[in-house]
Order: C-alpha cells, then structure tokens, then sequence
C-alpha cells in the first residue's frame, strides 16, 4: 500500500499539469479582478480534471503489468482502486486549494479532513470486512462527496462574476503550471531513490531501510512545512499582486529566520536522541540504523529552510525557480551518491552524506535566489547564534544521556526537550532575532 501510495504521487505531480499549484497561485494573484481569477478557477479544473482522468485511466488499464514490475502480480486491483483514489483526492487537493486563494479557510480545511481524513476512517469503521480495494474504491466515492459542497460554491462564486475568456487564463495557467512539473516529481522522486539506490548498490534490504528509517524521522514536520507553505504561497501572490512588496520582503525574512533557527535547533536534538527513537518505534532490532539515520537527519535544518520558503517563491514569481534549484540539488546527489560507490567509502552512509549534500544545496540555492530577489543575507539571519545556542542545548542532551541509567532515558528526553524548546526562546528572545518579536507581538496582541 505504501509503495503504491508513494508512486500514486508521483503519478500526480505529473499528470496534473502543475494544476494545484497553478491554481493556488493564480487564483489568489487574481483575485483583485474577480471574473478573472473564477474563469482560471474553472478552467485549472477543467484542465486536471482531463490530462490527470487520462494518466489514471491509461495507469488503470496496464495495472496487471504495473502490479507485476512492481513485484505484487496479485495487487492489480489494488492498484486500480488507488488510482481512482489519487484522482478524486487530487480533485479534493485542488478544490482545497482554491478555496484557500479565496480566503476561505474554513472550507478549505473541511475539504482536507472529508478527503483525506473522515473518508478512509469511515470506510474502514464501517465496513471493517469488505476486501482493501472496495475500502478504497468507496474511499474515493465519500472523498468526492466531500469535495461537492465547496465545488459548489466555487461554481456559484465563478459564474456570478462571470466567466470569460477561458482559453486566455487556461494559457495562463499552463504557462506557470507546465515548468513546475518537474519540481512536483523530482522532490518526492529524491526520498523514494534514497533507498532504492542502496539496493542497488548492494547495501541490500537493511541498508535501504536504515535509509528510510532516517527519513521517516524527520517526516512529522511535512505537516508543518506543508501548511506553512500553502498557506503562505496565496498571501505571497497577493502582496506582489497589491505591489505590497516592503510586506512582502519584511515575511519572507522573518520566516527564513524562524526556519532556520527552528529546522537547526531540531536537527540537533534529533541527532542526539534518534537511537532512542527507533528503539521506542522499532524495537532494539533496529538499533544499527542511528548511524546511517542520523547522517539522514542532519538534512533536517535545509529541508525545513526550503520547505517553509518554497511557497513564497512559488507566489512571487511566475519563473520556475524552484524547479531549477531541485535539479541542481539532483545533480548534486547523484554526482556525490557516484563518486562515493566509485571510491567504495562509508558503504550505505555514503547515500546519507550524498542526501545531505543534495539538500543543502538545495537551501543554499534557495537563500542564494532570496538574496539576489530581495537583498537577504545569510548573515542577516544570525546563524552563528542559533548554531551556538542549539549546539549547546545538543551538548547537554549529550550529557544528559551520559548521567541517566539506560531505563531512565525516555524519562529523561521527554523532560528536557520541553526544557530546551523553552531555554532556545529565551535565549533568541536575548538576541533579538526578528522573529522572537514577530511571535511575542502575535501572541500578546490586545483587541
């Protein structure tokens, strides 16, 4: 299920033309001109809707020989009902979408959890013996009905200003979409060759799968980078949209900073307690991955960096910066990933190294382009006093783990890291990092 799932994905990022994000952007970027913005409404829909059925219905019909090079010949309605599935929550991501470029939250949020959460949870409740096809199939049914309500309303919104001109705004939507495709496949394509290149350098099974422990750690801050990122993409398009670009420069420097220091404060304390991790989801079998999964989660901090600003690029800008930065940091893994199996140095922890790379220079590129576009510095984001402060706290998660007895050590991590979490703010809070003030002005704000 989760390979399917995974290739799903990618399936997705092609097939839909660049849609979701063509959509988020240019509905939000229009939406000083209502009847423009509706009329690319439907016609990014009208488009997914076709190049993404096509891609599905042509993957459905060869899902024997699919299930087969994949080595599950069994699966093949597996398959088939996972692609119905990718179609309707596609649809459901893109109805999101839109609504969020509207300013409706509320219903973009809906559209989300009925899709992607209540669905599933409700087929499999309530028919907890039907076989795992027909669970999916009637998933996508209920997804579907809970995209309806909203695909509704942006119908009604789209068609009381008025649609015109479709062929203009569909060439508009193609224009900014179509050089974001690669990006859609490449990001998700960079985790799911991590593993597979160690198979086929011969690490084998347990080398891709210290590999993919590495990346499964730092998976639980997607949702966060995720929601920043598509929250932050609309608001970035309507303030170059509305010329507010001071606004725009003062967010995109505040969120660099708090990505930073977050992603590396992070980084730290996953290094120092990752072995603990796996042994408390995996069990002590598992404990030779910290090595390898540590290498992994030094990618942590540039992942972040890149993931919380991508949005805001995507937003202000119809070129494909993106794009190009992930093909560069592609080049960068492959190049490393290369030279290492050719030098026969670190064995699979040479993949890790190559990741890391891969992604640092995909955070590198990422400042360099903020830089260029609006005067942003490394040096204005103060690192050096986060990497001093988080490496400190690190030091002392390492001494702490040194002065516990081996069973008080979970005791002791879910004590300090609220402890450190707590003394890191105080301490940025002393330097006057922008975003500390940011934070304080949210959260102390008076009516």
């Amino acid at each position: 299920m989760l390979i399917f799932r995974l290739y799903g994905s990618l399936l997705l990022a092609c097939g839909a033309l660049g849609m979701p994000i063509a959509l988020q952007r240019t509905v939000a970027y229009l939406g000083l001109t209502p009847s423009r913005a509706g009329t690319a409404a439907i016609a990014g829909l009208g488009i997914a809707v076709g190049s993404l059925g096509l891609a599905c219905a042509a993957s459905a019909a060869f899902a024997g020989a699919i299930a087969r090079f994949l080595d599950h010949p069994t699966a093949t309605e597996l398959w088939r009902a996972f692609m119905l599935l990718t179609y309707a929550q596609a649809f459901a991501t893109m109805v999101s979408f839109i609504q969020l470029a509207r300013g409706r939250v509320s219903e973009s949020v809906a559209v989300t959890v009925g899709a992607y959460g209540l669905a599933p949870l409700f087929c499999v409740v309530v028919f907890p013996n039907m076989s795992l096809p027909a669970v999916i199939g009637w998933t996508a049914v209920l997804a579907a009905a809970a995209t309806a309500p909203s695909l509704v309303q942006i119908f009604g919104w789209a068609i009381a200003h008025g649609v015109h001109d479709v062929r203009r705004e569909a060439q508009v939507l193609l224009r900014y979409g179509m050089p974001r495709v690669p990006a859609s496949a490449l990001e998700p394509a960079l985790d799911l060759v991590l593993p597979w290149m160690a198979i086929v350098s011969g690490a084998g099974l347990a080398g891709a799968g210290y590999l993919a422990i590495g990346l499964a750690l730092m998976r639980p801050l997607n949702p966060i980078s995720g929601a920043l990122s598509q929250v932050l993409l609309p608001e970035s398009a309507t303030a170059v949209a509305r010329q507010e670009f001071e606004v725009h420069a003062t967010r995109i420097r505040q969120i660099a900073e708090w990505a930073l220091h977050a992603g590396l404060f992070m980084t730290f304390q996953m290094v120092v307690w990752v072995d603990l991790l796996i042994r408390l989801w995996l069990g002590p079998d598992f404990a030779p991955a910290a090595g390898v999964a540590a290498i992994v989660c030094l990618s942590l901090a540039p992942s972040f960096l890149y993931a919380c600003l991508r949005g805001l690029i995507d937003g202000e800008t119809e070129r494909a910066v993106n794009t190009v930065n992930l093909c560069i940091a592609v080049l960068v893994f492959v190049a490393f990933a290369g030279l290492s199996g050719w030098l026969r140095i670190l064995g699979v922890a040479s993949l890790g190294v190559a990741y890391l790379a891969s992604r640092l220079t995909l955070a590198s590129m990422t400042l360099r382009y903020l830089s260029r576009a609006h005067g942003l510095s490394l040096l204005a984001l103060k690192p050096w006093r986060a990497i001093a402060s988080t490496a400190l706290l690190g030091a002392g998660g390492v001494v702490l783990r040194e002065l516990l007895p081996e069973r008080y050590l979970l005791v002791g991590m879910v004590a300090f890291l609220p402890f450190a979490a707590l003394l890191f703010l105080i301490v940025m809070t002393r330097s006057a990092v922008e975003w500390i003030r940011s934070l304080r002005r949210l959260l102390w704000v008076t009516p």
